[in-house]
């Protein structure tokens, strides 16, 4: 029998590597695809969180749609109650201007009444009366002449009295002006002396020299303060006197004019004496027509002027009455026509208030839907990031779980490598041939078929290690596209999360804004 060495027989053994390395041979030759499912399942996820984004953005359509309805509805009350309140104060205008016009109109018949009732008086004075009262006027206007040239007068003494106060006032502000500068001067003068006996002190003069110049120099500013005040107190006393003179001259003009009023009382209580000695003379007058009833021309003069006097007072009573019954016509016509417009205004308002109302209740309505959007936004933005922290978490999973299968892909490798590093390197020992004592007498028969077997052997290692690494390399492109898709879920929840939020915060702030404009639209209404 052929003796075998311990390396020939443990190439063809069963506990060989090559042995294990022939089993698992065809299973190295197909292809992973463990991570297909997961990636479409990845990608279903994705087309449903698109879909759930996409039934978010209809539903924030919806409610923006209704939104800008409401909005619209309430530009339009809005307008409305402008409208309203525009043609309110142009009423009111309309109703001042013709209650102004009527009080004119009203205060125009007042005056020509009491022009009437004038006339009337007038033509019930005899006419032998209007020489006296227009000597009596002539005089009164003469008077009053003399007492508006004494008046004239009095008002120049005074404006000239005034420019001279003020002409003093002045010259003594001057006066004291220059005093001050004087004053300011010599007090600028007493510091640089007093800075130079400081000089001097520091210099080496003795205190005694300084206190005395320092009590000459005080000295001398105190008479000049003296003097100063001096001419201020005469100053003053110049401007009490001066005062003391407008005044006594201001008591003598009120004097002036007291005895000009009291001319005036005097003349007016002649006028009245002479009012009532016309009165006398009318009577007089009176008796001496009963007295000379007899004679017929002065009769019929007399009967002529009292049915023309009588006339005259008839057509100033009838236009009178007309003007009264005028008057009350237009204020009849003014208080139905106020009534009228009350009544209307009155309608406008209440119906103004119920549209307020139904305002009310649509914001309130509104507010409740806006109230249920929100709870229903945040119920799904809750389950749109719970359900992306889950993909996450799932996607995460799984890319640890290709991590961790190449790893152990990436040892499994290395260790077949070493196998069969070491079955080449066995087959390479067996071919050199073992020392001369242990060499087989069979191995010259056997090297060719031991050779081309580990040149297969060799072949099929390079094979397995380019599949490895063909093997390797998909799965690291698999979980590199599977971590792109990650980041793109991420990114894309992300912004869909954030652009929600915008829009939550957008509707919150547009809400807020109806609300304001609904408060401001009750406080126009209210007003």
């Amino acid at each position: 029998m052929l003796r075998q060495s311990p390396n020939t027989t443990s190439i063809f053994s069963g506990k060989h590597p090559l042995a294990s390395l022939r089993r698992e041979r065809p299973a190295s030759n197909k292809p992973s695809t463990s991570g297909s499912p997961r990636y479409h399942n990845l990608l279903s996820r994705l087309v449903d969180l698109e879909a759930a984004l996409e039934v978010a953005a209809r539903e924030r359509a919806r409610e923006e749609s209704s939104y800008s309805s409401l909005k619209e509805k309430y530009a339009s009350t809005k307008a409305a109650l402008a409208e309203l309140k525009a043609e309110k104060m142009e009423l009111e205008k309309q109703s001042e201007a013709t209650m102004a016009k009527w009080r004119a109109h009203h205060d125009r018949q007042v005056k020509e009444l009491a022009i009437f009732q004038q006339q009337a008086e007038e033509f019930a004075k005899l006419s032998s009366l209007r020489t006296q009262w227009a000597q009596e006027a002539e005089a009164l206007k003469a008077e009053c002449e003399t007492f508006r040239s004494l008046y004239d007068s009095a008002r120049a003494e005074a404006e000239k009295s005034k420019e001279e106060f003020i002409a003093v006032v002045e010259d003594q502000a001057r006066s004291q002006k220059e005093m001050t500068n004087i004053a300011r001067v010599e007090a600028e003068q007493m510091q640089a002396r007093v800075r130079e006996l400081e000089e001097e002190v520091e210099q080496g003069r003795s205190r005694e020299e300084v206190r005395r110049q320092l009590e000459r120099d005080l000295d001398v500013a105190h008479a000049a303060l003296r003097q100063s005040e001096a001419v201020v107190q005469a100053t003053e006393e110049a401007r009490e006197r001066v005062e003391v003179q407008s005044q006594r001259e201001g008591v003598i003009h009120e004097a002036q004019l007291a005895e000009w009023m009291a001319k005036a009382a005097a003349v007016t209580s002649e006028r009245k004496g002479l009012e009532a000695r016309i009165e006398g003379l009318e009577k007089e007058l009176a008796q001496a027509v009963e007295e000379r009833r007899g004679k017929r021309v002065e009769l019929e003069e007399a009967a002529e002027e009292i049915g023309r006097l009588r006339e005259a007072l008839e057509i100033s009573e009838r236009a009178v009455e007309e003007g009264r019954r005028k008057a009350t016509r237009e204020g009849e016509e003014l208080r139905r026509a106020w009534r009228e417009e009350k009544s209307e205004w009155d309608e406008k308002i209440e119906r103004l208030e119920r549209q307020v109302q139904r305002t009310e209740t649509e914001i309130k309505e509104l507010r409740r839907e806006r109230l249920v959007a929100d709870e229903c936004l945040a119920a799904s933005e809750e389950n749109f990031r719970h359900g992306a922290g889950e993909e996450a978490r799932r996607l995460r999973e799984r890319v640890a779980d290709l991590e961790e299968a190449l790893e152990a892909e990436r040892v499994r490798g290395i260790k077949v490598e070493n196998d069969w590093k070491f079955v080449v390197r066995d087959l390479h020992r067996q071919l050199r041939g073992p020392t001369p004592p242990e060499r087989c007498p069979h191995a010259d028969s056997m090297a060719p078929g031991i050779g081309a077997e580990a040149e297969e052997m060799e072949a099929t290692a390079r094979d397995q290690s380019l599949r490895r690494e063909k093997r390797q390399e998909e799965d690291l492109r698999a979980m590199t596209l599977l971590t792109e898709e990650l980041e793109k879920v991420k990114l894309r929840s992300m912004l869909a999360i954030q652009k929600a939020e915008r829009r939550a915060d957008a509707y919150k702030s547009k809400c807020l804004e109806l609300h304001e404009r609904w408060k401001e639209g009750r406080l126009v209404g209210g007003l």
